[in-house]
């Protein structure tokens, strides 16, 4: 998984793919969180009815966030700043590097965020100091 800050290989037919997997492994959001220089591997810090999270530290200071659902229905998901065990100071800027678009910019630190994963999910959380 590009979570944990491995190599990334394919196994499968590189000369028959098709776009779903292409844009897979070339989201270059993805593979700059896979190989940020702090060369640091996710944890789980959260694994509670089907939903794992886990949290990434990344030298600039910013973390990468997987939510990750495995069961086979959409889940409602309340992300609990206490699950990451991190503090969120001031502004916070979160983006979801599979869709490639800012989701929410908050200018007060709310307690939670609440979620709809259907499979994955990630995103890249910006503290501004």
């Amino acid at each position: 998984m590009v979570y944990f800050g491995s190599p990334s290989f394919l196994g499968n037919d590189i000369t028959n793919m098709n776009e779903e997997v292409l844009e897979i492994i070339t989201n270059k959001e993805l593979i700059a969180l896979n190989q940020d220089k702090l060369c640091k591997q996710a944890e789980k810090v959260y694994d509670k009815n089907d939903i794992e999270v886990f949290l990434k530290p990344l030298k600039n200071g910013d973390w990468g966030v997987c939510i990750l659902n495995r069961s086979e229905i959409e889940q409602q998901f309340k992300l609990n700043w206490d699950h990451l065990g991190i503090k969120v100071n001031k502004l916070l800027a979160i983006r979801d590097l599979w869709l490639h678009k800012n989701l929410k910019t908050f200018f007060f630190i709310p307690l939670f965020l609440r979620i709809v994963i259907k499979h994955s999910y990630t995103i890249l959380y910006n503290d501004y100091r």
